[in-house]
């Protein structure tokens, strides 16, 4: 069976950041596909967009997979966990077997993640002090960033990180949700971060638990664990942990 890996990026994130993790997941064979999504972007194009910009691109993304029946497992760090959840609705393998269709999303992978749309995200109940936050753009001040999302991580890469930065639509959650978690199908797992100081262990895990993810790794990393070796092997093993499973029921 054929497998895609689709993996959705964090708030002012782009895939770019994520290039140690895709790179380790094709050295293990696996086809990844990282779309960009509308709400993040350098110039004033994406301070328009919402949430359900995001889904539709990651679908547009997807859809063309499953339907040369590749199988996808959707990964989502941060914010984009919101919208792997909503992306998935109506795509899952057994709604699409049920259609008489080929592929399907058959697991969602969280990553210090938001599982919800209606799960806030403001400064103070991630515990960001204001002043961190640059207002223009929504996005942590340089210094700011590394305090709170890139501490332990190597200079070099955590540097390399905050140059990636972009601008965050100030109305990425607006419209309603597609679904909610439990309205997607699938096996869902999710990676906590005991040290992550932008959404707390605590609050991590009851994001798991909302979503009915088994929590399969408490890592003792920050808020970026793909920017960690040993973080990349942690999601890599997850995200083979469905592979090698859906190929031995084959």
């Amino acid at each position: 069976m054929k497998t895609v890996i689709c993996l959705v990026h964090g708030a002012g994130h782009q895939p770019l950041h994520y290039k140690y993790l895709i790179d380790a997941l094709r050295r293990h064979g696996l086809t990844v596909a990282a779309p960009p999504l509308p709400t993040s972007g350098y110039d004033d194009a994406s301070a328009t967009k919402t949430h359900l910009e995001d889904v539709a691109r990651v679908r547009e993304y997807l859809v063309p997979f499953l339907e040369q029946g590749y199988e996808a497992i959707l990964v989502g760090h941060s914010y984009g966990g919101r919208i792997i959840t909503q992306a998935a609705a109506g795509l899952t393998g057994e709604e699409r077997a049920a259609a008489g269709q080929d592929g399907g999303v058959v697991a969602l992978v969280y990553i210090a993640a938001f599982t919800e749309k209606e799960q806030p995200l403001t400064p103070e109940i991630l515990g960001v002090p204001p002043e961190d936050v640059n207002p223009a753009t929504k996005l942590l001040w340089p210094e700011a960033a590394i305090r709170a999302m890139y501490h332990d991580i190597e200079p070099g890469r955590a540097n390399e990180a905050v140059a990636l930065l972009q601008r965050q639509s100030p109305r990425d959650l607006d419209g309603a949700a597609v679904c909610k978690s439990s309205d997607v199908p699938v096996p869902k797992r999710y990676v906590a971060c005991r040290q992550d100081r932008v959404i707390s262990f605590g609050t991590q895990l009851q994001f798991a638990e909302a979503a009915v993810a088994k929590v399969v790794a408490e890592l003792e990393s920050g808020h970026s664990p793909w920017l960690r070796d040993d973080g990349i092997r942690a999601i890599v093993d997850c995200v083979l942990e469905f592979s090698r499973r859906r190929q031995d029921d084959v």
